[in-house]
């Protein structure tokens, strides 16, 4: 069942009063992400080494075949998120448009030059392209944008549109139909 805008508003409206991640008040993190990779998925524990493994994978460059590791943050700040709509009774995977990329995967792709989806000097990647069925972009991007951990990115322009989420630093963009996005 979609989420219409009054239930999305009613959900942004109470997380307001919250604190935006758990750490932030106290509570442990959620540790389970449940992702989808075309016939591939996963609901992994994030905090376990084989569930780390497992979503490292679900997020590798799959043109170049790589894997490499995802940012423990970026994996929490995903985990929040769906956590979030679980306790509204939304159980759905996200479906990963992107994660790692290779420096000649991200260029063949146009990304851009000083992206966190390539690896940092620890060899670490720093961000996502994801949705979840029946959630529209809008909403799905406002609620990582809830969580101030990084960058988000609204994609909506295209027929399977998604949200770009970060760990860097706390900014917003959106993709218009045949224009560069806005900042």
């Amino acid at each position: 069942m979609p989420l219409n805008r009054r239930d999305f508003l009613k959900l942004a409206a109470a997380s307001i009063v919250a604190a935006p991640l758990p750490c932030l008040s106290g509570e442990a993190l959620p540790r389970a992400l449940w992702l989808q990779r075309d016939k591939e998925w996963g609901l992994i524990d994030i905090e376990s080494g084989e569930g780390y493994r497992q979503a490292c994978w679900l997020l590798r460059d799959t043109q170049a075949g790589q894997t490499a590791a995802a940012s423990m943050r970026l994996l929490q700040t995903a985990a929040w998120m769906q956590a979030f709509f679980a306790a509204y009774q939304i159980h759905r995977p996200f479906v990963v448009h992107s994660g790692f990329r290779t420096k000649f995967t991200h260029s063949a792709c146009g990304g851009a030059k000083a992206s966190l989806h390539k690896q940092d000097a620890n060899g670490c990647f720093h961000a996502m392209d994801i949705h979840m069925d029946g959630i529209p972009v809008n909403y799905l991007g406002n609620l990582a944008a809830l969580a101030h951990q990084g960058g988000v990115g609204f994609y909506a322009d295209r027929p399977n549109g998604f949200v770009h989420i970060d760990d860097g630093r706390v900014r917003y963009w959106r993709k218009v139909q045949g224009r560069k996005p806005s900042r």
